[in-house]
């Protein structure tokens, strides 16, 4: 699989770009960024991990994105705001004319820019919107658990989704979890760090652009333009997929509780 990140010299296009090279796949990485001289520096570090018929990582510009199977846009002006980055999503859909591949959004806010980028191409099965980090934290606020997902909107938004969650778990235990994943979230912006979760997003992409490249019917989540799934009309948030190589093949309508239900219909904003 060739894959273009634009943001590429940035904390989480160069993790992901990292994370692609050291995979067992053998991944062809195009790092795309406003900064050469940054980009290049990252090309040539990454290219002393390369093995053997191990893929390649090299430096490109936006013509390039067009021989890629899949678009990563980690681009930003902003970690949060919408009147930011959607300019920045507006110039990227003004180049994709022609191309046919599949676009992953990890820009924020994701929810709403996958639903504007989606509505743009014209073609919802071709966006898909990264989120699984909160599905990572709330795994962690519940070890040894199996079968324990996020959906809804990225960050506030969240809803965790206990009734899936084996062994069962109690009001305790889920009253602790939700907390940790809200307060994970807020502690984390409350940093002013001048970083995102660059190390968890790296990994949690490459393992969904694996996934793809499998299409071997693997159990994902992610964010996708929603056309009555779940009760919801032409808003994006995080729902249970299976993807391909060309982005989503499927959205799984999974029996929620009511409750949860309830607050994934209430999550987009």
């Amino acid at each position: 699989m060739r894959v273009a990140i634009t943001g590429g010299a940035g904390g989480v296009g160069s993790s992901l770009a990292y994370t692609l090279v050291t995979r067992p796949e053998p991944f062809d990485v195009v790092l795309i960024d406003h900064r050469p001289d940054r980009v290049t520096s990252h090309v040539m570090d990454l290219e002393l991990l390369l093995e053997a018929g191990g893929g390649s990582v090299t430096a490109g510009s936006c013509p390039d994105v067009t021989h890629c199977d899949v678009l990563v846009i980690c681009a930003s002006k902003s970690a949060t705001r919408a009147a930011d980055n959607a300019p920045i999503i507006d110039e990227i859909a003004g180049r994709l004319g022609g191309w046919d591949g599949a676009v992953v959004m990890v820009t924020n806010p994701v929810d709403a820019l996958t639903a504007r980028l989606a509505r743009t191409l014209g073609d919802r099965t071709r966006v898909l919107g990264y989120n699984l980090n909160d599905t990572l934290r709330l795994r962690a606020a519940l070890p040894g658990t199996k079968d324990a997902w996020v959906l809804g909107e990225h960050g506030d938004g969240a809803v965790p989704i206990f009734s899936r969650v084996r062994p069962f778990v109690d009001d305790a235990q889920r009253a602790r979890a939700r907390a940790f994943v809200r307060e994970w979230y807020r502690r984390h912006v409350a940093l002013d760090a001048g970083r995102s979760s660059t190390w968890t997003s790296g990994t949690g992409i490459a393992r969904m652009l694996a996934a793809m490249a499998r299409d071997d019917g693997e159990q994902w989540v992610a964010s996708v333009l929603l056309d009555g799934e779940y009760g919801l009309h032409d808003v994006a948030t995080g729902v249970p997929v299976t993807l391909g190589p060309r982005g989503l093949v499927a959205v799984q309508e999974w029996a929620l509780a009511p409750d949860e239900l309830a607050a994934l219909q209430a999550s987009p904003r």
